[in-house]
């Protein structure tokens, strides 16, 4: 797999500034991010798949309501 070096970079520093952070929040941080992986002709399960690769583990529930939340907001 060919990671994404801006995302990691993004979670990394967000990681690092915000000890106690809510994994909402740094969805939402790397909205952008995830829907070029969308764009780029990735599923939402294979990105979702992903993310534990980048030290981003989230459970099912928690990334379909910050999609959710994305569409009603976009």
């Amino acid at each position: 797999m060919h990671k994404n070096k801006k995302l990691q970079e993004k979670i990394t520093q967000f990681a690092s500034l915000n000890q106690n952070y809510k994994k909402n929040a740094i969805l939402c941080h790397i909205q952008d991010e995830l829907f070029e992986m969308k764009s780029s002709g990735m599923s939402w399960n294979a990105i979702m798949d992903v993310l534990p690769a980048y030290g981003l583990i989230v459970s099912d529930t928690c990334f379909r309501t910050f999609l959710k939340k994305a569409r009603e907001q976009g």
